[in-house]
This record gives C-alpha cells, sequence and structure tokens, in this order.
C-alpha cells in the first residue's frame, strides 16, 4: 500500500523538452547558479575588505577619531601636532609665521602618502588644520612647563580657600563642613593649548 492517494499529491507539470519555456528553465537554472556563485563571491570579497578596514582603524570603526595619527608612524624622536591653519576657509599667515618661528614645521605629504589623496604635494592638510611637527624634547619640556603652572594655579587657589577675611570662621570650620559647604574637589586636566 505504498501507493499515494489521489488527488493528494501535487502532479508532476509535463514539460515538453522541445519548447522554448523548457530551454528558459534550464537557462533560468544556470543563471541562478552564476548569481549564487557571485554572491558568495562577493560576500567572500566584503569579508576581506571589512578585515582590512578593521585592522587599520581598530574595532570601533564608526567611531574612529579622524585626527587620530597611530603613534607607530611617527619618526623616534618627534612629535606630531594638527595645528590651525585657517579658520572657515580664511588662512591665518601670523600665525603660521609664529609656528614656524618656534620650531614647528609641516610633515611632507610624501612620508605618509597613505594619508592624503593620490598624487598630493605638499603638507599634509584636513579640515583647516595642517599635520606639523617638532622634537619631542621641546613638546616634554612645554608639558612640564604646563603642568608646573597648572599645579601653581591650583595651589594658590586652595590657599585663597583657607584663608578668612578677619572676624569670620575659617573656611575648614567643622560647622561648614557637617552642611557641605567648604567641600573642594581637587582634579587635574590636560591644559587647552592656547595660540602661540
Amino acid at each position: 500500500m505504498n501507493q499515494p492517494i489521489e488527488g493528494l499529491r501535487p502532479e508532476e507539470p509535463k514539460i515538453d523538452k522541445r519548447t522554448k519555456e523548457y530551454r528558459d528553465s534550464l537557462r533560468a537554472d544556470v543563471r541562478a547558479d552564476v548569481r549564487a556563485d557571485d554572491a558568495r563571491d562577493s560576500i567572500r570579497e566584503a569579508e576581506l575588505r571589512a578585515q582590512e578596514i578593521i585592522d587599520s582603524l581598530g574595532d570601533s570603526v564608526y567611531q574612529t577619531d579622524e585626527f587620530y595619527i597611530d603613534p607607530n608612524i611617527i619618526p623616534a624622536g618627534w612629535s606630531y601636532q594638527w595645528r590651525r591653519q585657517s579658520v572657515a576657509g580664511k588662512e591665518d599667515p601670523h600665525y603660521m609665521v609664529s609656528l614656524k618661528r618656534s620650531g614647528w614645521r609641516e610633515v611632507p605629504a610624501s612620508r605618509h602618502p597613505e594619508m592624503m589623496p593620490i598624487g598630493w604635494e605638499g603638507a599634509i592638510e584636513k579640515k583647516g588644520l595642517v599635520l606639523m611637527e617638532l622634537p619631542k624634547i621641546l613638546v616634554d619640556r612645554k608639558n612640564a612647563d604646563d603642568k608646573r603652572e597648572a599645579i601653581d594655579q591650583l595651589r594658590n587657589s586652595e590657599a585663597m580657600l583657607r584663608e578668612a577675611p578677619p572676624n569670620t570662621a575659617t573656611r575648614d570650620d567643622p560647622g561648614l563642613a557637617k552642611a557641605g559647604l567648604n567641600v573642594a574637589k581637587r582634579t587635574f586636566e590636560r591644559p587647552i593649548p592656547q595660540s602661540e
């Protein structure tokens, strides 16, 4: 009794192999196979390209800092910084002259061609900024001076907080501490670079 019940099983359509419909159905099968192969190749190519991008930009591809400079590409003994070249399309030649007087010089695009369009000559530029370099020892000295100045300002501010005018309670009065009025917090932050 392995016979199918009549009417429950769809009948196979009979195709005349001599007709145009039959030849078109064969071509459609071949095209579908080709499209499937193309899709697999396309997916593989996309996966390889994604891996290249992740390798060069890191895992956070869409949250990258467009001004990030990989420290590994900076030559030993040098420091790179983005410096202002123009604001709203208007160049500031006096500022650029002051940077050059203080030792900054532009990083040529020939040193890092991957950072600029093909065939670009001159300095590496991006959105009104130019990539400049200075010997690292000078940058370290400037950072140490900035830190020393910030600590001095903090100490002066703390000294003024501790002082009290005549006939007033001192700043460290226990009553003020209970009320939460003399709470001062100390934090250290990197200073915002000032125009030179």
